[in-house]
């Protein structure tokens, strides 16, 4: 959904926007601080978005679209008037409410500077932390407890700024980050959140990659419990599991729209070579390869020929120059390359070494 064009009022209405103001959905929480990074031009919109879901918050009946209508048509007429506090015609409400309603335009005229002290005392207990990665960028986190986390581009990292005095440490992810973990001597747990699957830790050092309907926890050192919201069959055996445990060389790769997932033993420094700045390949298909180009930089891959889309390839090469990979494929693969600014088109040679369709 394109937000850029909401108004203060469109906000507060946007069900999504409710649960990030009131912390009820990670999801949410990650999507909606993601997004005010990228769009620092809406934060007087947020704000005054944000006041008024507040106030709506203590009404036992779920305020309505008239009833934010309302409350947000005089808000405004009470900024345009700086002398007065209250509206200059009363207000037409619901008889049932009357009391009720009464004392919230009370609120919201006659006690702003209550209101503005209870909005900020809710923002210092609820502060989240966002950090977020662009394409081509990674980024290293140090986390209150001197845990880190490297992100990889793309990706969004939340918590919350209370983790530490209750409860356990919990990180929201999306996209792809390497975690190390300092155990606590209280035994804390350190938990991250990625779709549908908790990934419960004391100190270890393990991958989560979160993209395109599925889930990949590669576990470095330590133990690690995966608890899956919803109960999953194993791809390999009749097993069907909530709780999963990991140990080290092991990866468990979960495909959420089959409610299904595969643990296996892998080679961990090929999928965590990232926060090296590296790939490393071994016999991965092309395809698979140009997922990575499109996740890392940002830039669509075309693969014009889908017998070239299956063939594998093997090799070490550093992330921070796209074009020493490609160059590396064309000359493996006997590849034609046209790269835009937003595309990459991969395209077999004949065997003259002429690109099809080309004079």
């Amino acid at each position: 959904m394109d937000y850029s064009a909401y108004s203060a009022y469109d906000f507060a209405l946007d069900e999504s926007f409710q649960q990030w103001v009131f912390k009820d959905d990670p999801k949410a929480m990650a999507f909606w601080e993601r997004w005010l990074h990228l769009h620092p031009d809406k934060k007087e919109e947020i704000a005054e978005a944000r006041e008024l879901v507040l106030l709506l918050k203590h009404d036992p009946d779920e305020p309505t679209a008239e009833e934010f209508h309302r409350v947000w048509h005089h808000i405004q007429a009470a900024q345009k008037r700086p002398d007065s506090t209250r509206p200059e015609q009363p207000l037409p409400l619901r008889p049932t409410r009357f009391h009720r309603q009464g004392f919230r335009m009370a609120a919201v005229f006659m006690g702003l500077l209550l209101v503005t002290a209870i909005v900020v005392w809710v923002y210092q207990n609820n502060t989240s932390y966002s950090y977020v990665t662009r394409f081509g960028e990674t980024k290293t986190i140090t986390l209150p407890d001197q845990s880190t986390v490297k992100l990889n581009a793309n990706s969004s990292l939340t918590y919350r700024s209370h983790w530490l005095r209750q409860g356990p440490r919990e990180i929201w992810l999306e996209g792809e980050g390497f975690f190390s973990v300092v155990r606590q001597p209280n035994d804390q747990k350190f938990i991250v959140y990625a779709n549908q699957v908790a990934v419960e830790v004391l100190g270890t050092q393990f991958n989560v990659s979160d993209r395109h309907g599925k889930t990949q926890v590669v576990l470095n050192a330590g133990k690690v419990k995966l608890n899956l919201e919803d109960t999953y069959t194993s791809q390999t055996t009749a097993l069907v599991e909530k709780d999963l445990y990991m140990q080290p060389g092991e990866m468990v790769e979960i495909l959420h729209k089959e409610k299904s997932y595969v643990q296996k033993q892998v080679d961990a420094e090929v999928y965590t070579a990232w926060k090296d700045n590296k790939f490393i390949f071994r016999d991965l298909p092309l395809q698979n390869i140009a997922q990575i180009i499109e996740d890392t930089y940002g830039l669509k891959v075309i693969i014009k020929d889908t017998a070239v889309a299956g063939r594998k390839f093997t090799a070490t090469y550093p992330t921070d120059d796209v074009s020493i990979l490609l160059k590396a494929l064309a000359t493996s693969f006997d590849l034609h390359i046209e790269q835009t600014k937003e595309q990459i088109t991969l395209e077999a040679r004949d065997a003259s070494g002429e690109t099809p369709g080309q004079p």
